[in-house]
Parts: C-alpha cells; sequence; structure tokens
C-alpha cells in the first residue's frame, strides 16, 4: 500500500492555499518596509504645522518622523495586521 493516499486535486488545492497565503505574506513584508523606508527619507524630523505634518511616529530602527494623519493612519494600519501576518507564513 503506497505511504501517500491524498488524492492529487487536495494536494493541487493544498499547494494553491499555501502558495496563496506566502503571497499575502510576502506582499505584506514589501509593503511595511517600503512605507517605513519610504516614511523615514520623505518624512521632516521636526513637526511641520504648515503641511500638517504634526503626528508623530517611529519607523526603521528608532527614526522620529512627522506626518500628517492619512500617514500616520496607513503606517498604524499595516502595524495591526502584524498578528496575522505570521499565520500566512506558519500555515503548512
Amino acid at each position: 500500500m503506497p505511504m501517500n493516499t491524498t488524492p492529487p486535486k487536495l494536494l493541487f488545492a493544498r499547494r494553491t492555499v499555501i502558495g496563496i497565503l506566502l503571497s499575502i505574506f510576502a506582499a505584506y513584508i514589501v509593503f511595511m518596509g517600503w512605507i517605513r523606508i519610504s516614511y523615514a527619507s520623505n518624512l521632516p524630523d521636526a513637526p511641520d504645522v504648515k503641511n500638517g505634518r504634526i503626528y508623530k511616529m517611529v519607523v526603521n530602527h528608532g527614526f522620529v518622523r512627522y506626518g500628517n494623519e492619512n500617514e500616520l493612519h496607513t503606517l498604524r494600519w499595516g502595524e495591526n495586521l502584524f498578528p496575522f501576518a505570521p499565520v500566512f507564513f506558519s500555515v503548512r
């Protein structure tokens, strides 16, 4: 009797789901890396009231930058997704 008795369709479905989850995880890592590096290099390191960049953010290895409300929400949204990122990676 063969050791692997899993039907080929089930194996294909499993590999497809794993591929999708790994792709989502990779996209998350790229997105958060891009946001952090972009904010660290483009946002001011002191509040800029004239442009509305008054929200303090800590990005990319502790750099303190100031951004507007939309930039802060984008960063927080990505950070709040982090607890789910390992789930995408750990599914076998």
